[in-house]
């Protein structure tokens, strides 16, 4: 997210600027890095201090542009996979909305979510939020309390997660070394009413 890569990045100027610091105290003219940029016939020479610069910018913007196609690749497979895990448990379509939620701007606290499902009389709707990312992703368990999610599906959860998650009643499937991911949804569908069909 970008509080994520700021946040590295600042991180990053304080590490660069202490290496200038100690460059400059040190006097070390044997070190040398010289990046040229050449745009159309004009050129531009950097020196060491200005070459560490944008050695720094360009790895920022390297992670900005790694998380962005993490998240529109999860983006893309979260509803699927939702959709098929919905299929294997025997989920009544009726009991699943997979529709492109936007938020309602007439709501002031109505957040985009993931998917929906419905209890057996469809009094309770069931907010969905999935996340795929990796652990240590501060992200995803942010994303769960903004959205006022009711289940959240996770490739992998930290025990703070866990701990945090339990913490807001909020039932969670963990899928990251899980053989029983089916099973463990079933139980979480009965624990909240959520009706599942028999096989025909």
């Amino acid at each position: 997210t970008k509080e994520v890569v700021l946040d590295i990045a600042q991180n990053n100027l304080k590490y660069l600027y202490e290496i200038l610091q100690n460059l400059e105290n040190n006097n070390m003219a044997d070190l040398g890095i010289n990046i040229k940029i050449t745009y159309k016939d004009i050129s531009v020479n950097l020196d060491l201090k200005e070459s560490l610069l944008v050695i720094n910018a360009l790895a920022t913007k390297k992670i900005a542009l790694r998380g962005s196609a993490y998240s529109m690749i999860g983006k893309r497979i979260e509803k699927p996979l939702m959709l098929e895990l919905c299929k294997r448990c025997c989920i009544s379509e009726s009991h699943i909305d997979a529709t492109n939620f936007k938020k309602d701007k007439k709501l002031e606290y109505d957040r985009e979510v993931d998917f929906k499902l419905y209890n057996k009389d469809r009094s309770k709707v069931y907010r969905v939020e999935v996340k795929l990312m990796s652990k240590g992703n501060p992200e995803s368990a942010d994303a769960v309390i903004a959205r006022d999610t009711d289940i959240f599906i996770a490739y992998t959860l930290s025990e703070q997660n866990k701990q945090q998650l339990e913490n807001l009643s909020i039932v969670y499937l963990e899928l990251k070394n899980n053989s029983n991911i089916l099973l463990d949804f079933k139980k979480l569908c009965k624990r909240l009413d959520i009706p599942l069909i028999n096989h025909v």
